[in-house]
């Protein structure tokens, strides 16, 4: 059994696009911070994915909306049930700002502005304030980037209020070295080359995209999850229980956990006495 979870920490929205749509379609992260530097490559691509409303790219990140501006846009002040009962808005601990996952932001401003995808996105990167996450960083959205098997990220993506951004089996010819089962010996008893020549018949002759059919849910596969700290805890909560948790997402729940560690998310608690 193989987990790995490391916190990723974008510098801007336009690179938190990029980089989460290239690595779901397989290419490797170390390329991915080589093509960072061509920043003409990096925004012609992110606006590619807009127009195509590839929505899902751009939530990991977190916009910051100053109060007066979100309750003019809105119509509805900050203490309002669609703000304190939304799992994509969180107000910040000194009611200054709404803090706010982009896609929701971007739908909503196509939707009341009557804007194109690409207009609505424009409109929202004027709520990129890279310069406010030092000082927010404990309440933002969280990312993390997982490596794991198909079977546990089925569990992970039921936690709706965590977003999720996973890599597609479309765009990659998995090969034996790519099995991640939860128990050893049905690892050992599945790694056959048989199996995969069948597999790599079908990817030449029918296409990754049939191909993926036969592949099991020990496959190895990478993620980005991205939510805000309530969400968190309450996915440690559920997936943290060594009595109801799957072995495998119990045990990725707890390396996620470790990055958290020392303290660096707002809890509940905090909220209560701030």
């Amino acid at each position: 059994m193989k987990n790995d979870a490391e916190r990723i920490i974008f510098d801007s929205w336009e690179e938190s696009i990029y980089v989460t749509a290239r690595v779901s379609r397989g290419v490797d992260s170390l390329t991915v911070q080589e093509e960072l530097k061509d920043s003409e490559r990096v925004t012609k691509l992110v606006e590619s994915i807009i127009k195509l409303k590839h929505l899902a790219c751009t939530e990991h990140y977190t916009l910051f909306i100053n109060n007066e501006v979100f309750e003019a846009m809105m119509h509805c002040g900050v203490n309002s049930p669609m703000v304190t009962q939304n799992l994509w808005f969180q107000v910040t601990m000194d009611g200054q700002y709404v803090m706010c996952n982009p896609r929701f932001l971007i739908e909503m401003q196509m939707k009341r502005g009557k804007m194109s995808v690409l207009e609505a996105y424009e409109q929202c990167k004027l709520f990129d304030r890279r310069d406010l996450h030092s000082y927010y960083k404990k309440q933002m959205r969280h990312t993390v980037h997982v490596t794991t098997n198909i079977g546990c990220t089925r569990e992970f993506n039921r936690h709706r209020s965590i977003s999720p951004l996973e890599q597609s089996t479309r765009y990659l010819t998995m090969t034996v070295n790519d099995l991640n089962f939860t128990d050893l010996v049905i690892q050992h008893e599945f790694e056959s080359e048989s199996f995969f020549n069948e597999y790599h018949k079908l990817v030449e002759s029918r296409g990754r995209d049939f191909a993926r059919d036969v592949l099991p849910l020990g496959t190895v596969t990478k993620c980005y999850y991205t939510a805000f700290p309530r969400a968190w805890f309450k996915f440690f909560g559920l997936r943290r229980n060594p009595k109801t948790a799957h072995p495998m997402i119990h045990d990725l729940a707890d390396k996620i956990h470790e990055l958290f560690t020392p303290k660096l998310i707002i809890t509940d608690e905090d909220e209560t006495n701030a």
